[in-house]
């Protein structure tokens, strides 16, 4: 395959050659050019495929020209071999996302999920990030000499809607492809520092890049090189250490989880940000403009009470050995997030079982599942580890229940600084808007979605920080109770409306679903016509309208899976789709169960029980963010994370707008 240049005025056959790692032969050859030293302005050259020339030394972009020399296309065969779609919408940086894959480098991405500057929160930029898997993806992969820095540093900003260009014109104003002039890593930097601030980029040092980029904003480390072509990478949401803040790269060696030293060294590095957009709490919870009077905002660690654990002092990861790790393992099993016979298979030794046990606690705790144990990990181990001591309601409470159970969670905040006696003092055992506001914030501490609901997610997190510890590490078959029927909930959809939406479900079908389904939008926050539309769009075409709770199919396409989780003999089987969603694999009913406190590793049939399904689904559709892009009206991001591509796309719009018109949204 061949590519095409329009001479511009002041080019020569020379530098053509070098900026498509060509040769003048070869350009000469295949354009019947008799004298090379004689080109004219204006005429369209065939530029001979990349394969057929063999690569000079010397041959790529020249420190300081701001080219990138363009790749050669991968067959899409090799493409598609080496990064598989994705089978979900969530992108964990092992497969790419559709449209993100193309090796020809100089294209834009098609990037499927794109960031609000509107919404700016940590889940969110992670997830674009993500989706480009950087680490295996052969957009980015090293050939011909080049190497593919700046194109990842270009598809993640343009899919956060703040992007730094890869082609502009003399003004540096961005252009279209092939107009203008590719910039590089060196060329990127001068353009951070000349254009940025135009541009929403601003120059900011190493500690407020990692704390912006954790509240969504997009941030990069970028290097002008004056011996090379400089280097550029996209600062993700993590924690820094001694190596600087949190990465993910293109380069020589592509990684999406790393460190600045990891690939920069000693170099003088420099951070810019573009936080022109919102940042918020989360993708469906704007953070609130001003906190409650003499209450804690989240970052304030609740009232130490004691301690049930010594915490770590020092940083710590995989591979640490020492008192410290051991102090840590100690506090996972404490909490319940390992067993005590998982840490008596290394005490003291920093491997992959701690490092697993860690990312559970971080992702219950709000704080960025990296497995990297620093700051903001030991300020939510130290909140963990004040143990207050409190009762805990057994019941779900919402806003305008009375009772003594209310007056014991009123009591709860207080303790743990999320409300004032004051405050407290005023409709002791009511659940007003001042319970709903410091529950809200107790839930975003928390990882649990801020809807002001009191449920089992909720009392969950509540028990841990009461002491109770959190889902235990499976050890074994646990007990099973079937299905039950949930307290009456507010705020739901009418049996009318839900037949309305799913024609073909039967009177019967709908009182047996309608409770459960109402129970879990309840406490996933789906409570806003809009959320409801999507969700139960979604689902009606998922189960055929509730007929299907568990997939028809015996699930042995499943076997081996790894990518779902499928590591042992039968998995595929086991762990085969169920509930309206279809919960698929190991590692999702591992995930699901430890969020939703119930043992679906060890019992999976019980994701096809009501009860327990739509509980899954609201799960999973909060595990995606989706209740942001239920927000905006986005049904098609929505379709796509739940899907991993548009299969049954009309089908689920049709629901989907038949949702909206009953629900008058």
């Amino acid at each position: 395959m061949s590519s095409i240049h329009t001479i511009s005025s002041g080019e020569s056959l020379s530098s053509i050659a070098r900026r498509y790692n060509s040769t003048v032969d070869a350009i000469a050859k295949a354009n019947n050019i008799q004298n090379p030293n004689l080109i004219v302005t204006g005429r369209q050259l065939t530029i001979p495929d990349g394969f057929d020339a063999q690569p000079r030394p010397g041959s790529g972009p020249q420190a300081g020209d701001g080219f990138q020399a363009q790749p050669a296309q991968a067959s899409a065969a090799a493409v598609q071999g080496a990064v598989p779609s994705p089978a979900s919408g969530q992108y964990d940086g092992t497969r790419a996302a559709p449209g993100t894959t193309d090796t020809r480098a100089w294209i834009p991405a098609n990037a499927p999920l794109q960031g609000s500057p509107s919404n700016r929160n940590a889940a969110t930029y992670a997830d674009v990030i993500d989706q480009f898997a950087v680490g295996n993806n052969p957009r980015y992969a090293p050939r011909e000499g080049n190497t593919y820095c700046n194109i990842f540093a270009w598809d993640v900003t343009k899919a956060m809607g703040a992007e730094i260009p890869h082609w502009v014109d003399g003004a540096g104003n961005p252009t279209g492809v092939g107009q203008g002039r590719e910039l590089d890593a060196n060329g990127v930097n001068r353009w951070l520092n000349t254009h940025g601030p135009a541009n929403g980029w601003r120059q900011v040092s190493a500690e407020e890049a990692q704390r912006l980029a954790n509240s969504g904003h997009p941030t990069v480390a970028s290097w002008n090189n004056p011996g090379g072509i400089g280097h550029i990478a996209v600062v993700r949401p993590g924690e820094a250490n001694g190596n600087g803040p949190a990465i993910a790269q293109a380069g020589a060696r592509n990684f999406n989880d790393g460190h600045v030293r990891d690939s920069f060294g000693n170099a003088n590095v420099q951070y810019f940000v573009n936080d022109r957009g919102t940042a918020t709490q989360s993708p469906s919870q704007p953070a609130p403009s001003q906190p409650a009077p003499s209450t804690p905002t989240p970052s304030q660690p609740a009232p130490s009470r004691g301690s049930r654990f010594p915490v770590p002092q020092s940083d710590l990861q995989r591979g640490n050995q020492g008192e410290g790790v051991r102090q840590l393992q100690s506090a996972l099993v404490n909490m319940g997030y390992m067993t005590q016979a998982q840490m008596d298979t290394g005490p003291g030794t920093f491997g992959p079982q701690t490092e697993a046990s860690l990312k559970r606690f971080q992702t219950d705790s709000g704080v960025p599942s990296t497995g990297y144990y620093g700051p903001m990990t030991r300020e939510a181990l130290t909140k963990r580890a004040a143990a207050p001591s409190f009762s805990v309601p057994q019941s779900d409470l919402q806003r305008g229940t009375q009772g003594e159970e209310v007056r014991q969670l009123q009591s709860a905040l207080v303790n743990m600084g999320y409300m004032t006696q004051a405050q407290m003092d005023t409709g002791p055992g009511i659940f007003g808007p001042q319970t709903e506001a410091s529950l809200k914030r107790f839930q975003a501490d928390s990882g649990v979605p801020s809807t002001g609901y009191y449920g089992p997610m909720t009392r969950e997190a509540l028990t841990k920080r009461a002491g109770g510890g959190g889902s235990p590490a499976p050890t074994g078959p646990g007990p099973v109770t079937g299905p039950s029927t949930p307290a009456p909930t507010t705020g739901g959809v009418s049996m009318q409306q839900l037949r309305q939406i799913m024609p073909n479900l039967s009177e019967a079908r709908a009182q047996q679903m309608l409770p459960h389904l109402n129970a879990a939008m309840a406490e996933a926050g789906i409570n806003t016509p809009k959320r409801q539309a999507a969700f139960l769009a979604q689902l009606a075409h998922e189960s055929g309208e509730f007929r299907y709770m568990e997939e028809i199919a015996s699930g042995a396409a499943y076997e081996g899976r790894t990518d779902l989780g499928n590591t042992q003999p039968g998995d595929g089987v086991r762990f085969k789709g169920r509930g309206p969603i279809q919960l698929t694999g190991r590692s999702n009913y591992r995930a699901a169960g430890q969020a939703l406190g119930i043992d679906l590793e060890n019992n999976p049939t019980r994701a096809a029980d009501p009860d327990v399904g739509f509980r899954t689904a609201a799960w999973f559709w909060n595990s995606r963010n989706l209740n942001s892009y239920a927000d905006q009206g986005n049904f098609d991001a929505i379709t796509y994370r739940v899907n991993g591509g548009y299969n049954g796309k009309a089908s689920r719009d049709a629901y989907y707008q038949r949702a909206l018109g009953v629900l008058g949204a």
